[in-house]
């Protein structure tokens, strides 16, 4: 895939994280959006943040329940990692399911 493509697809992506985490976090937390960085401070404590790491071509996660996590973009069009999916780690994590 071709950077180009690539930069497109983490943007998608990140927009459409930022809507459904504002969606289903908005009273729980407290979001910020640049583009680029997510950020997530929880109302019970605990920060996550969603990144892009233009450099790997991949999403990052720092999640205050499962720790850090690194995604990559498989043909198919999810994020995954070795061992879970961004899709996942969202739900599992902060439930916030993510369209299919």
């Amino acid at each position: 895939m071709d950077k180009t493509t690539l930069l497109r697809a983490m943007k998608h992506t990140m927009d459409g994280l930022f809507s459904r985490c504002d969606d289903v976090l908005g009273e729980q937390a407290d979001l910020s959006y640049d583009g680029s960085v997510l950020s997530i401070v929880f109302d019970a404590g605990g920060t996550a943040v969603i990144n892009v790491h233009q450099a790997s071509g991949q999403i990052w996660v720092s999640s205050p329940v499962s720790g850090a996590h690194h995604f990559s973009l498989r043909e198919d069009g999810t994020w995954a990692s070795t061992t879970t999916t961004l899709a996942q780690v969202m739900e599992q994590d902060f439930g916030v399911t993510l369209g299919a």
